[in-house]
Parts: C-alpha cells; sequence; structure tokens
C-alpha cells in the first residue's frame, strides 16, 4: 500500500477465515450484514501490487472510494462480517459445478461426479500468488480476526457440498436469506451477467419475501451515484433485508448501513445467477 495508514495498530492475534457454508450462517446466526471483496475490490485497494493505478471495467479508482474500501476491510465496524476470497489461496486448481457456472469458461479438463463432465477444472496459478499477496498485506494491518468467504454466493464453488449431494443445504441458507422478510434490492435492470432480480421475482424465481421493493442503480460506475443512493435507501421503511448488486460500491453501502440500526444488508454481486441456474436445474424456488 501507499503511505496512507488505513488503520490503527494491526491485530497481533490469530485470524480466523471461514468457510462458504459458515459465512452464510455466521450472518443469518447473528443476524449481521456481510460485504464481499473481490478481485475487483482487492484491485482498488491495493493497486500497487500490480504496478499502476487503474479501475476495474465497471468502476472507476478513485482515491475517495479506495479509502472507504480500505478501512471496511482493515478496520472492524459493529454487525459486519468481511468477506475475502481466502480459498482461492489454497490450491491451484480450482473446481466449478458446470450447472451453476456464471459465465462459459475454457476449462484444463473436467471430471465427471454425478453425470458426465459435471465439473470444470480451472488452473490459476498466477491468480493465486496474487491472492497470496492481497491477503499478506491485509494480514499486515488489520484490526479485524474473523473474516469470511467472498464467494459464499457463488453456488458454482460449493464443489465439496455437490460432491457430497449436500447443495439442497445451501439454497436452504439462501432461501433463509429471503423468506418471510420485507426485502429491497439495490440493483440494475440489466446486470452485468445473468437476469435480473426484478425478473427473478416477477417469474416466481424468487417468492418467498413478504415484500419486495427496488431500487435501481446503474450497471457500471457505482460510486458516482453513492451518497443519493444511500439517500435513497434510507427513504424506504421497515426493511428486514437489503441486498446489494453494486459492484465494489456494494462493499462500501453494507458497511455503512451496518453502522445503522435495524438495516441488514448483503453485497451479493452475482447471486442472481445462481438463483437463477437453481431454478432452470432444478426448478428450486427462492
Amino acid at each position: 500500500m501507499s503511505n496512507e495508514n488505513f488503520s490503527n495498530t494491526p491485530s497481533k492475534e490469530h485470524i480466523e477465515f471461514l468457510n462458504r457454508k459458515q459465512t452464510l450462517e455466521y450472518v443469518l446466526d447473528k443476524g449481521y450484514s456481510l460485504a464481499r471483496y473481490g478481485d475487483g475490490e482487492m484491485k482498488l485497494v491495493f493497486p500497487r501490487i500490480l504496478d499502476r493505478l487503474r479501475g476495474i471495467y465497471f468502476q472507476k479508482w478513485t482515491r475517495d472510494l479506495r479509502t472507504k474500501l480500505a478501512k471496511n476491510l482493515l478496520e472492524p465496524k459493529p454487525n459486519l462480517l468481511v468477506c475475502v476470497d481466502h480459498e482461492f489461496t489454497h490450491l491451484d486448481e480450482y473446481h466449478v459445478v458446470i450447472d451453476y457456472e456464471r459465465s462459459s469458461k475454457t476449462y484444463e479438463k473436467y471430471s465427471s461426479e454425478h453425470k458426465q463432465d459435471d465439473v470444470g477444472v480451472l488452473t490459476r496459478r498466477k491468480e493465486r500468488a496474487l491472492w497470496l499477496k492481497y491477503l499478506n498485506n491485509v494480514q499486515k494491518e488489520t484490526c479485524i480476526n474473523l473474516y469470511g468467504e467472498a464467494t459464499c454466493f457463488m453456488l458454482c464453488f460449493f464443489y465439496v457440498e455437490y460432491l457430497n449431494g449436500r447443495l439442497g443445504e445451501i439454497m436452504d441458507l439462501y432461501r433463509r436469506m429471503l423468506a418471510r422478510k420485507r426485502v429491497l434490492f439495490v440493483c440494475p435492470k440489466k446486470p452485468l451477467m445473468g437476469q435480473s432480480f426484478e425478473y427473478l421475482c416477477s417469474a416466481g424465481v424468487i417468492k418467498s419475501p413478504k415484500s419486495v421493493d427496488f431500487l435501481f442503480v446503474p450497471e457500471r460506475h457505482c460510486f458516482e451515484n453513492y451518497p443519493h443512493i444511500l439517500d435513497r435507501i434510507h427513504s424506504f421503511k421497515e426493511l428486514d433485508a437489503v441486498f446489494v448488486q453494486a459492484g465494489p460500491t456494494a462493499a462500501v453501502l453494507v458497511a455503512d448501513l451496518a453502522a445503522d440500526n435495524g438495516f441488514i444488508a448483503y453485497d451479493v454481486g452475482s447471486w442472481n445467477v445462481s438463483l437463477e441456474k437453481a431454478y432452470r436445474t432444478q426448478g428450486i424456488c427462492f
């Protein structure tokens, strides 16, 4: 990082990392909000690791965005679980359940677990090395002792659960986030991947909430509208959960909402794809 100091005295205690399922269970059981830091967020927080200042294709880099993201990544906040892609540092090969993949990829090989070629294998040595650098920077400066797993909303990465026939347990956790709740989706009308949350609700894929409202945001460069989006969210009354799909801006929004009593918010990214694929593959509704 640069000479900017985003944290207080770094914690010297052991840092614990939850797996994907534990992450979902943790926020549901404790009533916590969830902010996710994937590749895009880490590029914005640690641009020097890639030796250049740049954004990502759907969000421009700004110093203000970087500062807010870094503070939330490194400084503990009440009622908020911060998540990073620590699972991607464990192995060079990643198993992807094809039925739930976010987008088509070229795989090095396939394995047949429950049917022919149902799992694709990706080799990600360079990506793993990059994530080890990211997490090394986090561990040097963080005051947070517990992190979740940022890919918890991506069904395609629940390979172990799929292998053991327990993927339904993950879908049940997804449903618990929605069932009998008054929810607000902060999301684009046309997301970068998959069908919109608005479509999933109208098509009956999402049908367990008590009520559903929508606040539509741009699919790119959302942070430019951050103050307006935050004000609009506060204009909605009597909400049980807010689901935010807004790129890196979502991690900032969720942290700010978690600081407000009564708000539970989830930074869900491309969760719409997982829900849509579960419905198409198994007819499961949420």
